[in-house]
């Protein structure tokens, strides 16, 4: 055989194995980098929308604190926090509550706008009170994992912010709202001065965490005046995990908001 025909032969061979389709080790490669550019492009849509998720339910409470605001600048007054209903009814420690609500303000019974005397100073945000968009038939503002944002008021001095002219009759200098915020349980570092803080509206975040929380998310559903907030901290962080979305309302702000609209 000549060495010119030995080469066609080898050529037509190689040409024939092409034709063929991939090898096995070809094969697996491919798969292997298609696998590789599935799961990155999954990650990448997974990590947009809890993203989006976390922006979208921190404007949410930008909006609520804003109702807030306009709330007690038309009544004088800071809104009772809304009772659970139905599922909703352990939404703090696990302990069942005896009020059936939905997404307006409630009163203890013999409670009134006149004292202020709320059913609890924790509940869930009064979104139908507010006047604010509701996401669910309960009237309940949900945040963007669906579970109903919280909201604490003060009680300070015989519920001076929630009962009708409470606010107006101690006078701006001499409000001290009895509610805090800390970095961190047991509040190593304060985030905001005593006296300074009448309100706080929290959502649980993508955890939905309700009970058996790890200490920070802890802090936020003991029905005490402390409350923690920090950048989120992923499972298995010391301290455990915490994603909590807390914002709270200013007494100088309120008090601001509401000397310039005339309600002061």
């Amino acid at each position: 055989m000549t060495r010119s025909r030995f080469w066609r032969r080898n050529a037509a061979a190689r040409a024939g194995a092409r034709a063929r389709g991939f090898t096995l080790t070809e094969l697996a490669i491919t798969v292997t980098i298609v696998a590789l550019l599935i799961g990155g492009i999954a990650l990448t849509l997974t990590a947009q929308n809890e993203a989006r998720q976390f922006s979208e339910t921190q404007a949410r409470l930008a909006v609520a604190q804003e109702a807030l605001v306009g709330f007690a600048i038309r009544n004088g007054r800071l809104p009772c926090p809304a009772a659970p209903t139905g599922a909703l009814a352990a939404f703090r420690d696990g302990t069942a509550v005896s009020v059936a609500g939905t997404g307006e303000e409630a009163f203890a019974a013999g409670g009134t706008s006149a004292n202020g005397n709320c059913w609890q100073f924790h509940g869930l945000l009064p979104a139908m009170s507010l006047g604010i968009s509701t996401t669910n038939p309960q009237g309940y503002l949900l945040d963007a994992w669906d579970t109903p944002i919280r909201y604490s008021v003060t009680s300070w001095n015989t519920n001076t912010f929630t009962k009708n002219s409470g606010i107006a009759g101690i006078g701006v200098t001499g409000l001290l709202p009895d509610l805090q915020i800390c970095s961190a349980a047991g509040c190593g570092q304060v985030l905001t001065a005593a006296g300074t803080v009448p309100a706080v509206i929290l959502a649980v975040g993508k955890n939905r965490k309700l009970v058996a929380h790890d200490v920070d998310e802890a802090e936020n559903y003991d029905n005490d005046l402390t409350f923690v907030s920090h950048e989120p901290r992923p499972t298995g962080a010391a301290g455990g995990d915490f994603d909590d979305l807390v914002t709270w309302l200013s007494v100088n702000v309120l008090v601001n908001r509401m000397v310039a609209a005339g309600a002061l």
